[in-house]
């Protein structure tokens, strides 16, 4: 988390220099490279926060307790056995 952190805080400060326009008398083609590298580097701040976002959801989820059929289910695939009905919560009959 801290690097992907990092990576967000450096691609701002890449965002901040390239949100400037550039200097008059500079060609348009580096006016046109300098918008395609600031949509780019949007984007790639936009998939980090996301990441991040992704990745505290998880870890939030990771840190709540199992339920009893979870523990189960967790218990019998390291035994290599099935227990009747075992992961068809919430299946209606017809499609057990």
């Amino acid at each position: 988390m801290e690097r992907v952190l990092r990576l967000v805080t450096e691609c701002r400060s890449v965002l901040r220099a390239l949100e400037r326009p550039s200097e008059p008398g500079k060609s348009s083609s580096a006016e046109a490279e300098r918008i395609l590298y600031y949509t780019l580097m949007s984007a790639i701040d936009a998939g980090l926060i996301k990441t991040m976002e992704d990745a505290l959801q998880v870890l939030r989820h990771a840190s709540q307790p199992l339920s009893d059929s979870e523990i189960g289910d967790s218990l019998d695939a390291r035994q290599g056995t099935t227990r009747p009905g075992a992961g068809q919560e919430g299946m209606r009959d017809d499609q057990r």
